[in-house]
C-alpha cells in the first residue's frame, strides 16, 4: 500500500501514516527497519520507535487494526487487521 492517504479523522501524524504504510502483511518490520524513518541520534530512535508503534496501536484500536508484537523481531501488521485497512481506505 504505497503513498496511502489515511482519514484525517484518524489524527495521524505523517511519521505514524509512514509506519502503517511500511507494516506489510506477512513480514515483520524490525525496529532498526523503523528508526531509519526517524531524524536524531541512534540511542533515542529506539525508544521514540516503541513509542510511536504505541501512539499508532492507540489510534487504530477504534477502527479495529491491530498491530501484532514479534518479540526480539519486531512489528507485523496480519492479514485480517491489513484486509480490515484495506477495506476502510476503499470506502473512505
Amino acid at each position: 500500500m504505497a503513498k496511502a492517504k489515511f482519514p484525517e479523522a484518524w489524527g495521524l501524524t505523517p511519521l505514524e501514516a509512514a509506519y502503517l504504510t511500511a507494516l506489510r502483511p506477512g513480514k515483520v518490520v524490525s525496529p532498526a527497519a523503523l528508526a531509519k524513518l526517524h531524524a536524531g541520534p541512534l540511542t533515542e530512535k529506539s525508544r521514540r520507535v516503541s513509542k510511536t508503534v504505541a501512539q499508532l496501536r492507540r489510534k487504530l484500536d477504534p477502527v479495529n487494526v491491530e498491530i501484532e508484537t514479534r518479540w526480539e523481531e519486531g512489528w507485523i501488521l496480519g492479514r485480517a487487521a491489513r484486509s480490515r485497512l484495506t477495506a476502510l481506505l476503499a470506502a473512505a
